[in-house]
């Protein structure tokens, strides 16, 4: 998807315009919203500054001027009517998604007063604004160009109206590994199997439960195959944060075809622990990519083993790095 904000020039009305994009082919989806469109009033007598989509794609956050932080909920495409408590002073501003210390998402605004606040997403059904999270020392003395900025208030400038969509992943060159796992985008914190019949995960919006269409998925801290489940990875990479790791529980089989396991930028990560009675599984030329003290532990107990069955063509690499 795709989102800004507008002004109607037949009307003056300002609207919040959101594009339906099919996330395999990057075309227009028609068969959502009015031909692919769907367009919201969230105050009509305002201006939108900031828009920013959550991590899950499941609301759409939008900085109104003098109001506040208003949210569209995508899955039911119905308005918030209400801005976020808290967040009058920062509609004014852009948003932006990025990771605090412990990997979680937050999306950032400033206010007028050079105060940074935030939205907190960590339970994303009720989504919080955190304001004064950093107070600037004094007002930012900048010199605008009038081609970039607009000059609102002393030690407040404004961005040009912002849209949001843009992966920013490869914008960032030359980096260390360190750095690429910082900026990288992840499908997720941590993830928890919940099927009770065998399931094939493999490249494709409707193939795998991260509506993933490359062959790629991120996980920055765990991926847990639930006990009586049974997953098969297919024709695809799962890279895992720094400290990330994969836990395959008592009784759970995680079989790998054709696809690898490593860190995300070929930094670090934890590796595998198989439970007792657990089963990982790799066949097809598969491929576990270990880093720096990355291991692949098996335990067992009164009850059993775990299994690690390691079919010929596929690999175990131990990189002595980072």
């Amino acid at each position: 998807m795709l989102a800004w904000g507008n002004i109607k020039a037949s009307s003056s009305s300002k609207d919040v315009t959101i594009v339906h994009l099919n996330p395999a082919t990057g075309t227009v989806n028609t068969a959502l919203g009015i031909n692919g469109i769907s367009q919201f009033t969230l105050d009509a007598s305002k201006q939108y500054t900031g828009v920013e989509f959550s991590p899950d794609n499941t609301k759409l956050f939008v900085g109104v001027m003098g109001v506040g932080i208003k949210w569209i909920d995508l899955i039911t495409l119905i308005p918030d009517t209400l801005p976020l408590a808290n967040s009058g002073p920062y509609g004014n501003s852009q948003l932006e998604t990025a990771y605090d210390a412990s990997g979680n998402y937050r999306i950032y605004a400033a206010s007028s007063k050079t105060d940074l606040g935030y939205i907190n997403l960590t339970n994303p059904n009720s989504p919080a604004f955190v304001p004064t999270f950093i107070i600037s020392p004094s007002p930012f003395i900048v010199t605008p160009s009038s081609a970039y900025f607009t000059f609102v208030n002393p030690g407040f400038l404004l961005l040009p109206d912002q849209i949001d969509g843009e992966n920013y992943d490869n914008q960032f060159i030359n980096l260390t590994p360190e750095c690429c796992a910082l900026v990288s985008r992840y499908n997720a914190n941590t993830f928890t199997t919940a099927n009770a019949v065998p399931v094939i995960w493999t490249p494709g919006v409707l193939n795998n439960p991260f509506a993933e269409p490359s062959n790629t998925i991120k996980i920055h801290d765990e991926l847990k195959i639930k006990s009586g489940t049974t997953v098969t990875i297919q024709n695809m990479i799962f890279e895992f944060g720094k400290n990330g790791n994969l836990i395959i529980e008592p009784g759970a089989k995680l079989i790998l075809d054709n696809s690898t396991l490593k860190a995300v930028c070929d930094y670090l990560w934890d590796g595998a622990e198989v439970q007792p009675t657990a089963i990982l599984q790799m066949d097809n030329s598969s491929t576990i990519d270990l880093n720096g003290n990355g291991k692949i532990f098996v335990d067992r107990s009164a009850s059993g083993a775990g299994k690690l069955i390691y079919n010929q063509g596929s690999t175990i690499k131990l990189n002595d790095n980072n």
